[in-house]
């Protein structure tokens, strides 16, 4: 019995390490703004002509505002419009480095007023759409950093936004601030039993 359970114990903490690597290699492997630059294929731009995008990104500031930010090779000129719960920010004679960079941020399921940001080509520039879940106002920030990159920061304000409902999922804060949550019934047969 005692060989059973040793064999069972070894088992099960070789399960774990492979779990745990397993985790380890799915962190996260984007770039973070003043850690330095590990993506791919970015050095092969350094020296190339032109301003180019070579990463999009979120993230959620500790004091509980949000961020869409982008790095470039140099600093942006930006020309700025806001219509109804959109901002577009357009970038003139710029270009993004790899098509997967294109791919929405889809931040519906977090607590920030936006549903989701995207990069297009337009033309000779590049133009960013960021569209909101409700009405805010974005404060527009750039500085060089010491890896040779510049980033551009696009902060929203912390607050109590929607999470989900018509923006993905099931309604948040139990319907309230979420247009139509009336109407969308809240259904989850993952929930346990209530006992």
């Amino acid at each position: 019995m005692s060989r059973v359970l040793v064999l069972a114990t070894v088992f099960t903490a070789v399960l774990l390490v492979l779990a745990a690597g397993l985790a380890f290699a799915q962190s996260y492997h984007g770039t973070t703004p003043g850690s330095g630059n590990t993506l791919p294929r970015v050095e092969e731009l350094k020296g190339k002509p032109g301003t180019w995008v070579t990463w999009p990104g979120f993230v959620m500031r500790p004091d509980g505002g949000s961020r869409i930010f982008l790095q470039t090779t140099r600093s942006l000129e930006y020309t700025k419009t806001d219509k109804k719960n959109r901002l577009y920010l357009k970038f003139k004679d710029a270009k993004v480095h790899l098509a997967n960079n294109r791919n929405p941020l889809v931040t519906i399921h977090f607590n920030t007023p936006v549903r989701r940001a995207y990069l297009k080509r337009v033309r000779k520039s590049v133009e960013l759409a960021v569209e909101y879940k409700v009405s805010t106002q974005a404060a527009i920030t750039q500085f060089a950093d010491k890896d040779g990159y510049h980033y551009m920061f696009i902060d929203f304000p912390a607050g109590r936004y929607p999470i989900g409902g018509d923006f993905g999922g099931r309604p948040s804060f139990g319907g309230i601030g979420t247009p139509h949550a009336e109407a969308t019934p809240i259904i989850d047969d993952e929930i346990p039993p209530q006992q």
